[in-house]
């Protein structure tokens, strides 16, 4: 794939922003916080954007930011996407945790995290046997009988998942953050991420932070193009000890 020039002129410029800091932190030798690490803007705008699309009680379960390392990630992987992974149907807007088994980019990227493999929100299993459902299949893991959920159960364990969806290149940042959004809500809605549960004798309660990364990619023609969005989401277990 051929990454969109405004994506990678955008990141040179943040490059640049922060080389020229460092020279100037650098140059003055009597700076006291001239050893102190340089923050990297970044634009979180497409974040607020998300987060605009929630209500109240779904900001209360989960806040989307814009995070630095998964944008630096994201550009590390783009070049791996190909055309038959990113294809899509002319006038529909197609969007896909998981992408097809032509493509091993979401599994390269979640190596680079120190993830499993199968660290994707789409992960169901059965007796211990991992499968891939599509995000219209929600509704039937959880109707399936002995199909679960792998990842955000109700456990004492801190989860992180790595996923990205693809959508028709001609959105608007609104339009893909509302394409965006709606991904986010379904999880909500069919419950897939637990407030509080008791596991064993304890209680816990569960905090999930979200991060999220775009760019926009051209097909090798030129002639069609592509957003793909990384979507980064941990849970936190507390631990509710209660008073005597």
């Amino acid at each position: 794939m051929k990454l969109k020039k405004i994506a990678s002129l955008a990141l040179a410029g943040v490059m640049a922003v922060s080389m020229l800091t460092a020279c100037n932190t650098t140059s003055n030798d009597n700076d006291d916080n001239q050893d102190d690490d340089i923050v990297i803007p970044v634009d979180d705008s497409f974040a607020v954007d998300i987060n605009n699309e929630l209500n109240t009680a779904q900001k209360n379960t989960l806040t989307i930011t814009a995070d630095s390392d998964l944008e630096a990630l994201l550009n590390k992987v783009a070049d791996k996407f190909d055309d038959h992974s990113l294809q899509i149907t002319a006038g529909e807007v197609v969007t896909a945790f998981v992408l097809d088994s032509q493509s091993t980019v979401p599994q390269d990227a979640r190596h680079l995290m120190g993830l499993k493999d199968d660290a994707s929100l789409t992960t169901a299993v059965n007796g211990g046997v991992a499968s891939s459902w599509a995000p219209d299949g929600w509704n039937s893991v959880k109707n399936a009988g002995n199909y679960v959920w792998k990842y955000f159960g109700e456990n004492d364990s801190t989860e992180t998942t790595l996923d990205f969806i693809v959508v028709d290149g001609g959105q608007t940042e609104e339009g893909l953050a509302h394409e965006v959004a709606d991904q986010l809500k379904a999880l909500m809605t069919e419950h897939r991420m637990p407030g509080e549960a008791k596991v064993g004798t304890k209680d816990y309660d569960y905090d999930y932070t979200g991060h999220v990364a775009s760019i926009k990619l051209d097909n090798l023609r030129g002639d069609e193009s592509f957003y793909v969005v990384a979507v980064e989401i941990t849970k936190t277990p507390t631990e509710v000890v209660n008073a005597k």
